[in-house]
């Protein structure tokens, strides 16, 4: 493919051949087939090497041999040597690095992005892989391409790794071409994400880890963040008990025209988990004052957060509001989110019984309301109440 599409002369295949027989571009276009461990073919047979081929070549008889060897529904395909372990990969790559031959240093990063997998013995090794890029005296211009050709795949794991390795690397001035906004952004979600399928009471890596890359996101991007990525480090913080910091960042980034629910109701959720009352009330506060309209999440979120500070009392208030202005311009809450927010009252409830006294009675009564209402309870209700009667061993009522 090479011979023909270089070729300046028209005519037989002969006449294309004896072109490039002794030129010097096809000197070093071979050299760079041995590099990558492939050999040409001579008629039909394989070479030892591209060098031996050049001397054939010198003979006379090289070029057409070489072009009659290759089929036309050959064309493109080599033999490749059969070994693509991380250590012939590192070895080869150290090879063209120390004789500086770049561009087959390109050639190789380019291939090797394409499935990193295949080069690394595990996902931990990446590191190691990035740090003898960065040894071998590798132009910044080729480790900003190749880090930025992985973290572009989406992998996570590798995506981690990869902004984890920049932040000391001598390409720290150009991480920003590794990585844009939206990037960083991404694998933020992805790690908040994860760390949700934890119970409360396992260790949780991810939620550390994504902060970790939220701190990044700052030093990286400062005044250039975006609504989403500024919901994406509150969210951070929020889940790593820094709701305070959530609340700082979006006192300095969002300007009141800015603010919608969503960041209202992160701060809720943050300070729920809390237990911080008073900071509540101030977000709550905050929110009325500036206008903001309340959504369906935000009278679930702030019943919930007021469950979670055992305040059943202020939850049941923050549900007769949404309830009361169900279909005016203020809110519009569906009877689903009613379900849950009656949901979350009731296992607050039982959660503040005692199993050694009744006090079912504020349960009993809820659930009058409920279907007062028109809400018939649901399975997470009747659990709830079962659950207190079992532990209060009356079984037969349960």
């Amino acid at each position: 493919t090479f011979f023909r599409r270089n070729s300046s002369t028209r005519g037989t295949r002969e006449s294309r051949t004896k072109t490039f027989s002794l030129s010097a571009p096809m000197r070093g276009f071979l050299s760079r087939i041995e590099s990558f461990g492939l050999a040409p073919q001579l008629g039909g047979q394989k070479s030892s090497s591209a060098s031996s081929w050049l001397g054939t070549c010198d003979a006379g008889i090289g070029a057409q041999s070489f072009y009659e060897g290759v089929d036309d529904d050959d064309e493109g395909k080599g033999d490749s040597s059969g070994k693509n372990g991380e250590q012939l990969f590192r070895s080869q790559l150290r090879s063209a690095a120390e004789s500086q031959h770049w561009d087959v240093v390109r050639g190789m990063l380019v291939k090797a992005s394409g499935d990193i997998n295949k080069y690394l013995a595990n996902d931990g090794s990446l590191l190691d892989l990035l740090k003898d890029l960065e040894s071998l005296k590798i132009p910044k211009p080729l480790l900003v391409m190749f880090s930025r050709r992985l973290v572009k795949q989406g992998n996570l794991v590798h995506s981690f790794q990869i902004l984890k390795w920049v932040r000391s690397s001598t390409i720290q001035q150009q991480v920003q071409m590794v990585a844009t906004l939206k990037d960083y952004t991404k694998v933020t979600n992805v790690l908040l994400k994860k760390s949700k399928s934890f119970k409360a009471r396992d260790v949780n890596p991810y939620k550390q880890r994504a902060y970790e890359m939220w701190l990044d996101m700052q030093k990286v991007y400062g005044d250039k963040l975006d609504a989403a990525a500024v919901r994406c480090g509150m969210n951070a913080c929020v889940m790593t008990m820094r709701t305070e910091e959530a609340e700082s960042v979006f006192e300095e980034q969002i300007s009141s025209s800015e603010a919608d629910a969503v960041f209202f109701n992160i701060l809720i959720k943050g300070f729920g988990f809390e237990k911080k009352l008073h900071k509540l009330d101030q977000v709550v506060t905050k929110m009325r004052k500036d206008g903001v309209k309340p959504t369906e999440s935000t009278y679930n979120t702030l019943v919930n957060a007021y469950v979670n500070s055992n305040r059943i009392d202020k939850a049941w208030q923050a549900m007769q509001e949404a309830v009361s202005c169900e279909g005016g311009e203020d809110c519009d809450v569906m009877s689903q989110s009613k379900q849950y927010m009656y949901a979350s009252i009731m296992k607050g409830l039982v959660q503040n019984m005692n199993p050694k006294e009744s006090g079912m009675q504020q349960a009993l009564d809820l659930m009058k309301r409920m279907k007062a209402f028109g809400m018939k309870p649901d399975v997470y209700v009747y659990a709830q109440l079962m659950d207190h009667l079992i532990k209060k061993r009356n079984d037969v009522d349960a």
